[in-house]
């Protein structure tokens, strides 16, 4: 996602703890310090594999579905109990369960995008006590990975529109809501503002001025 050069004069507008907001944010390299898919991938036997078609779409010889697509078909045969391996594995990003529970004891609400799967995310968005939480959704049978994803896939394009997928849960609070957030992999977050972006610190978001109680 390319940077817009933040607008000074509208810095004043940045969003605060004083009045409630939305923070949505990507699963791997973000909420948790892994990539799932990597950790499936070392558990498989395919770790080498898996890279390679990580390293071909960072190079634009694939589009995500693609990537993820191959990837995923590494994984056949596979038992599914591996995910209970992959899920105590991984590691909560530093800070980022302290910033959610700040956030929520402000009335925020705090959701994740993910295109990883929700066989890992589901466990982790409840120990992280996340609102709300989108992912894929790999297929199984007979208790092994079939090497498919089931449904629509969850893209890159979804995650940058991931607050209008939340507005459509049925809990329709996204109307009262004051600001919505992003927080994109790689530890960069970006609060939008109509069409201005401003990049913030993810460590220093509560802490350091990046996300203030208003006063």
């Amino acid at each position: 996602l390319e940077q817009e050069t933040p607008n000074i004069a509208s810095m004043a507008s940045l969003p605060t703890l004083s009045a409630p907001g939305l923070l949505v944010m990507d699963v791997d390299s973000t909420l948790i310090d892994e990539e799932v898919i990597d950790e499936l991938g070392v558990a498989a036997g395919v770790g080498e594999q898996i890279a390679s078609v990580t390293a071909r779409a960072m190079n634009g010889e694939l589009d995500f579905r693609e990537a993820l697509r191959a990837r995923v078909a590494l994984l056949k045969g596979l038992p599914t109990t591996i995910f209970d391996e992959v899920y105590h594995r991984v590691h909560f990003t530093h800070g980022a369960l302290e910033l959610i529970d700040t956030l929520h004891a402000h009335d925020w609400k705090v959701g994740v995008v993910s295109g990883g799967f929700h066989e890992v995310v589901d466990r982790l968005a409840a120990d992280a006590h996340l609102d709300y939480w989108i992912a894929n959704r790999l297929e199984a049978a007979d208790g092994r990975l079939t090497g498919h994803v089931l449904g629509d896939i969850v893209t890159k394009a979804k995650q940058i529109h991931r607050g209008a997928v939340f507005g459509k849960t049925g809990k329709n609070f996204l109307a009262d809501l004051v600001y919505s957030s992003e927080i994109f992999s790689g530890t960069a977050a970006f609060f939008f503002m109509a069409i201005i972006s401003f990049p913030v610190d993810f460590n220093e978001i509560g802490s350091s001025g990046g996300l203030t109680d208003g006063r």
